[in-house]
């Protein structure tokens, strides 16, 4: 029997069809604290780019959109995204990466095995994780999907309108079934010593391109299949 997958998406007003959003003001949850990665669109969103270039392609845009991990689930074009290395690294260690994103095609990452006891480092270590280990982890956890057979459920965070008067909801937006889960991605001109330390480098990030996916949510609404 195969193992399903579910990947968290930053809130789209558009419908994640790979386009900045058409009113990119009138979207604060992509910013909330339930947005995927974390605070990451919240720290990097450009909403006057946005806003001058509103409703375009982001292949027209290569690494312009803060919320391009999420923004591609159900857009027909590829596009670029860029990222930036952690930031309790030195910047002169290594480099952003840039990665192509095929049409329906996100960035996920497993964070849980990232945490777990397994991959702490015990005693006067100054490295709180293994890195190793944790490498080891992602890879066995994108290891257990098998494409055309696992599926993928499409879902948002607490940060989505559906999320009022103090009621947290997840929101479902979509299915699909994994065609192609992309290989380790490590940043550019790493240094030995991040090399060392964090097990070559490695992207927290993995593209994973599905087959023609069938969003629940298009343009604000709820629609029924």
């Amino acid at each position: 029997m195969a193992t399903h997958m579910s990947i968290r998406l930053a809130w789209h007003n558009e419908g994640w069809n790979g386009h900045i959003c058409q009113k990119p003001c009138e979207n604060p949850y992509c910013v909330g604290q339930h947005s995927y990665p974390g605070n990451l669109i919240a720290n990097n969103r450009d909403i006057e780019y946005e806003t001058v270039h509103a409703g375009e392609s982001c292949s027209d845009n290569p690494c312009a959109v803060a919320c391009g991990l999420s923004v591609n689930a159900f857009g027909k074009d590829p596009i670029k995204v860029r990222v930036d290395t952690p930031d309790f690294w030195n910047k002169k260690d290594a480099d952003p990466i840039k990665i192509e994103l095929p049409p329906y095609t996100v960035c996920t990452w497993c964070y849980e095995p990232m945490y777990s006891e397994d991959v702490k480092v015990h005693g006067n270590s100054k490295q709180k994780y293994d890195y190793n280990k944790r490498k080891a982890g992602a890879e066995k956890y994108f290891s257990q999907f098998e494409p055309g057979k696992s599926l993928i459920f499409y879902y948002a965070g607490y940060s989505n309108p559906f999320s009022e008067n103090e009621e947290n909801n997840y929101v479902i937006t979509g299915i699909s079934r994994v065609k192609k889960i992309e290989s380790t991605y490590y940043y550019d001109n790493t240094s030995e010593e991040i090399q060392k330390r964090y097990a070559g480098g490695f992207v927290w990030q993995r593209p994973v391109t599905s087959t023609y996916p069938i969003s629940f949510i298009r343009f604000g609404t709820i629609n029924v299949w």
